[in-house]
């Protein structure tokens, strides 16, 4: 039987990471449809959408959307535009303090 991956920093297992990948892919999705939605669902669409604004607000506010693009998309430094503006490492421990705070928020792991 295999070990599962983690992400040794923060200790995060990849099945968590597959579940935060999935709600940054939703988030665009989720903001368009608060529109037609009852108000019980919007306020969780509300809620979920928060969680990820608040972990993406410790970033530097030009690489926001880009790095939850590539969280969503799985895409890595070498393909993102960000990176013209962060190098390697910091790029990685950004994003992987993104993920670790989005967990955090949606209680998927404890801080």
């Amino acid at each position: 039987m295999s070990r599962r991956r983690t992400f040794e920093r923060w200790h995060i297992p990849s099945t968590v990471v597959c579940i935060v990948k999935t709600m940054c892919a939703d988030y665009y999705r989720r903001d368009v449809a608060l529109k037609d939605m009852p108000p019980e669902v919007a306020e969780c669409y509300r809620m979920m959408n928060g969680a990820i604004d608040r972990a993406l607000e410790k970033v530097e506010p030009g690489i926001r959307r880009t790095m939850m693009e590539d969280i969503a998309t799985g895409r890595g430094y070498d393909f993102s535009p960000a990176s013209a503006i962060v190098s390697r490492r910091p790029y990685y421990a950004r994003k992987r303090q993104i993920i670790h705070d989005i967990a955090v928020e949606y209680r998927l792991i404890h801080d």
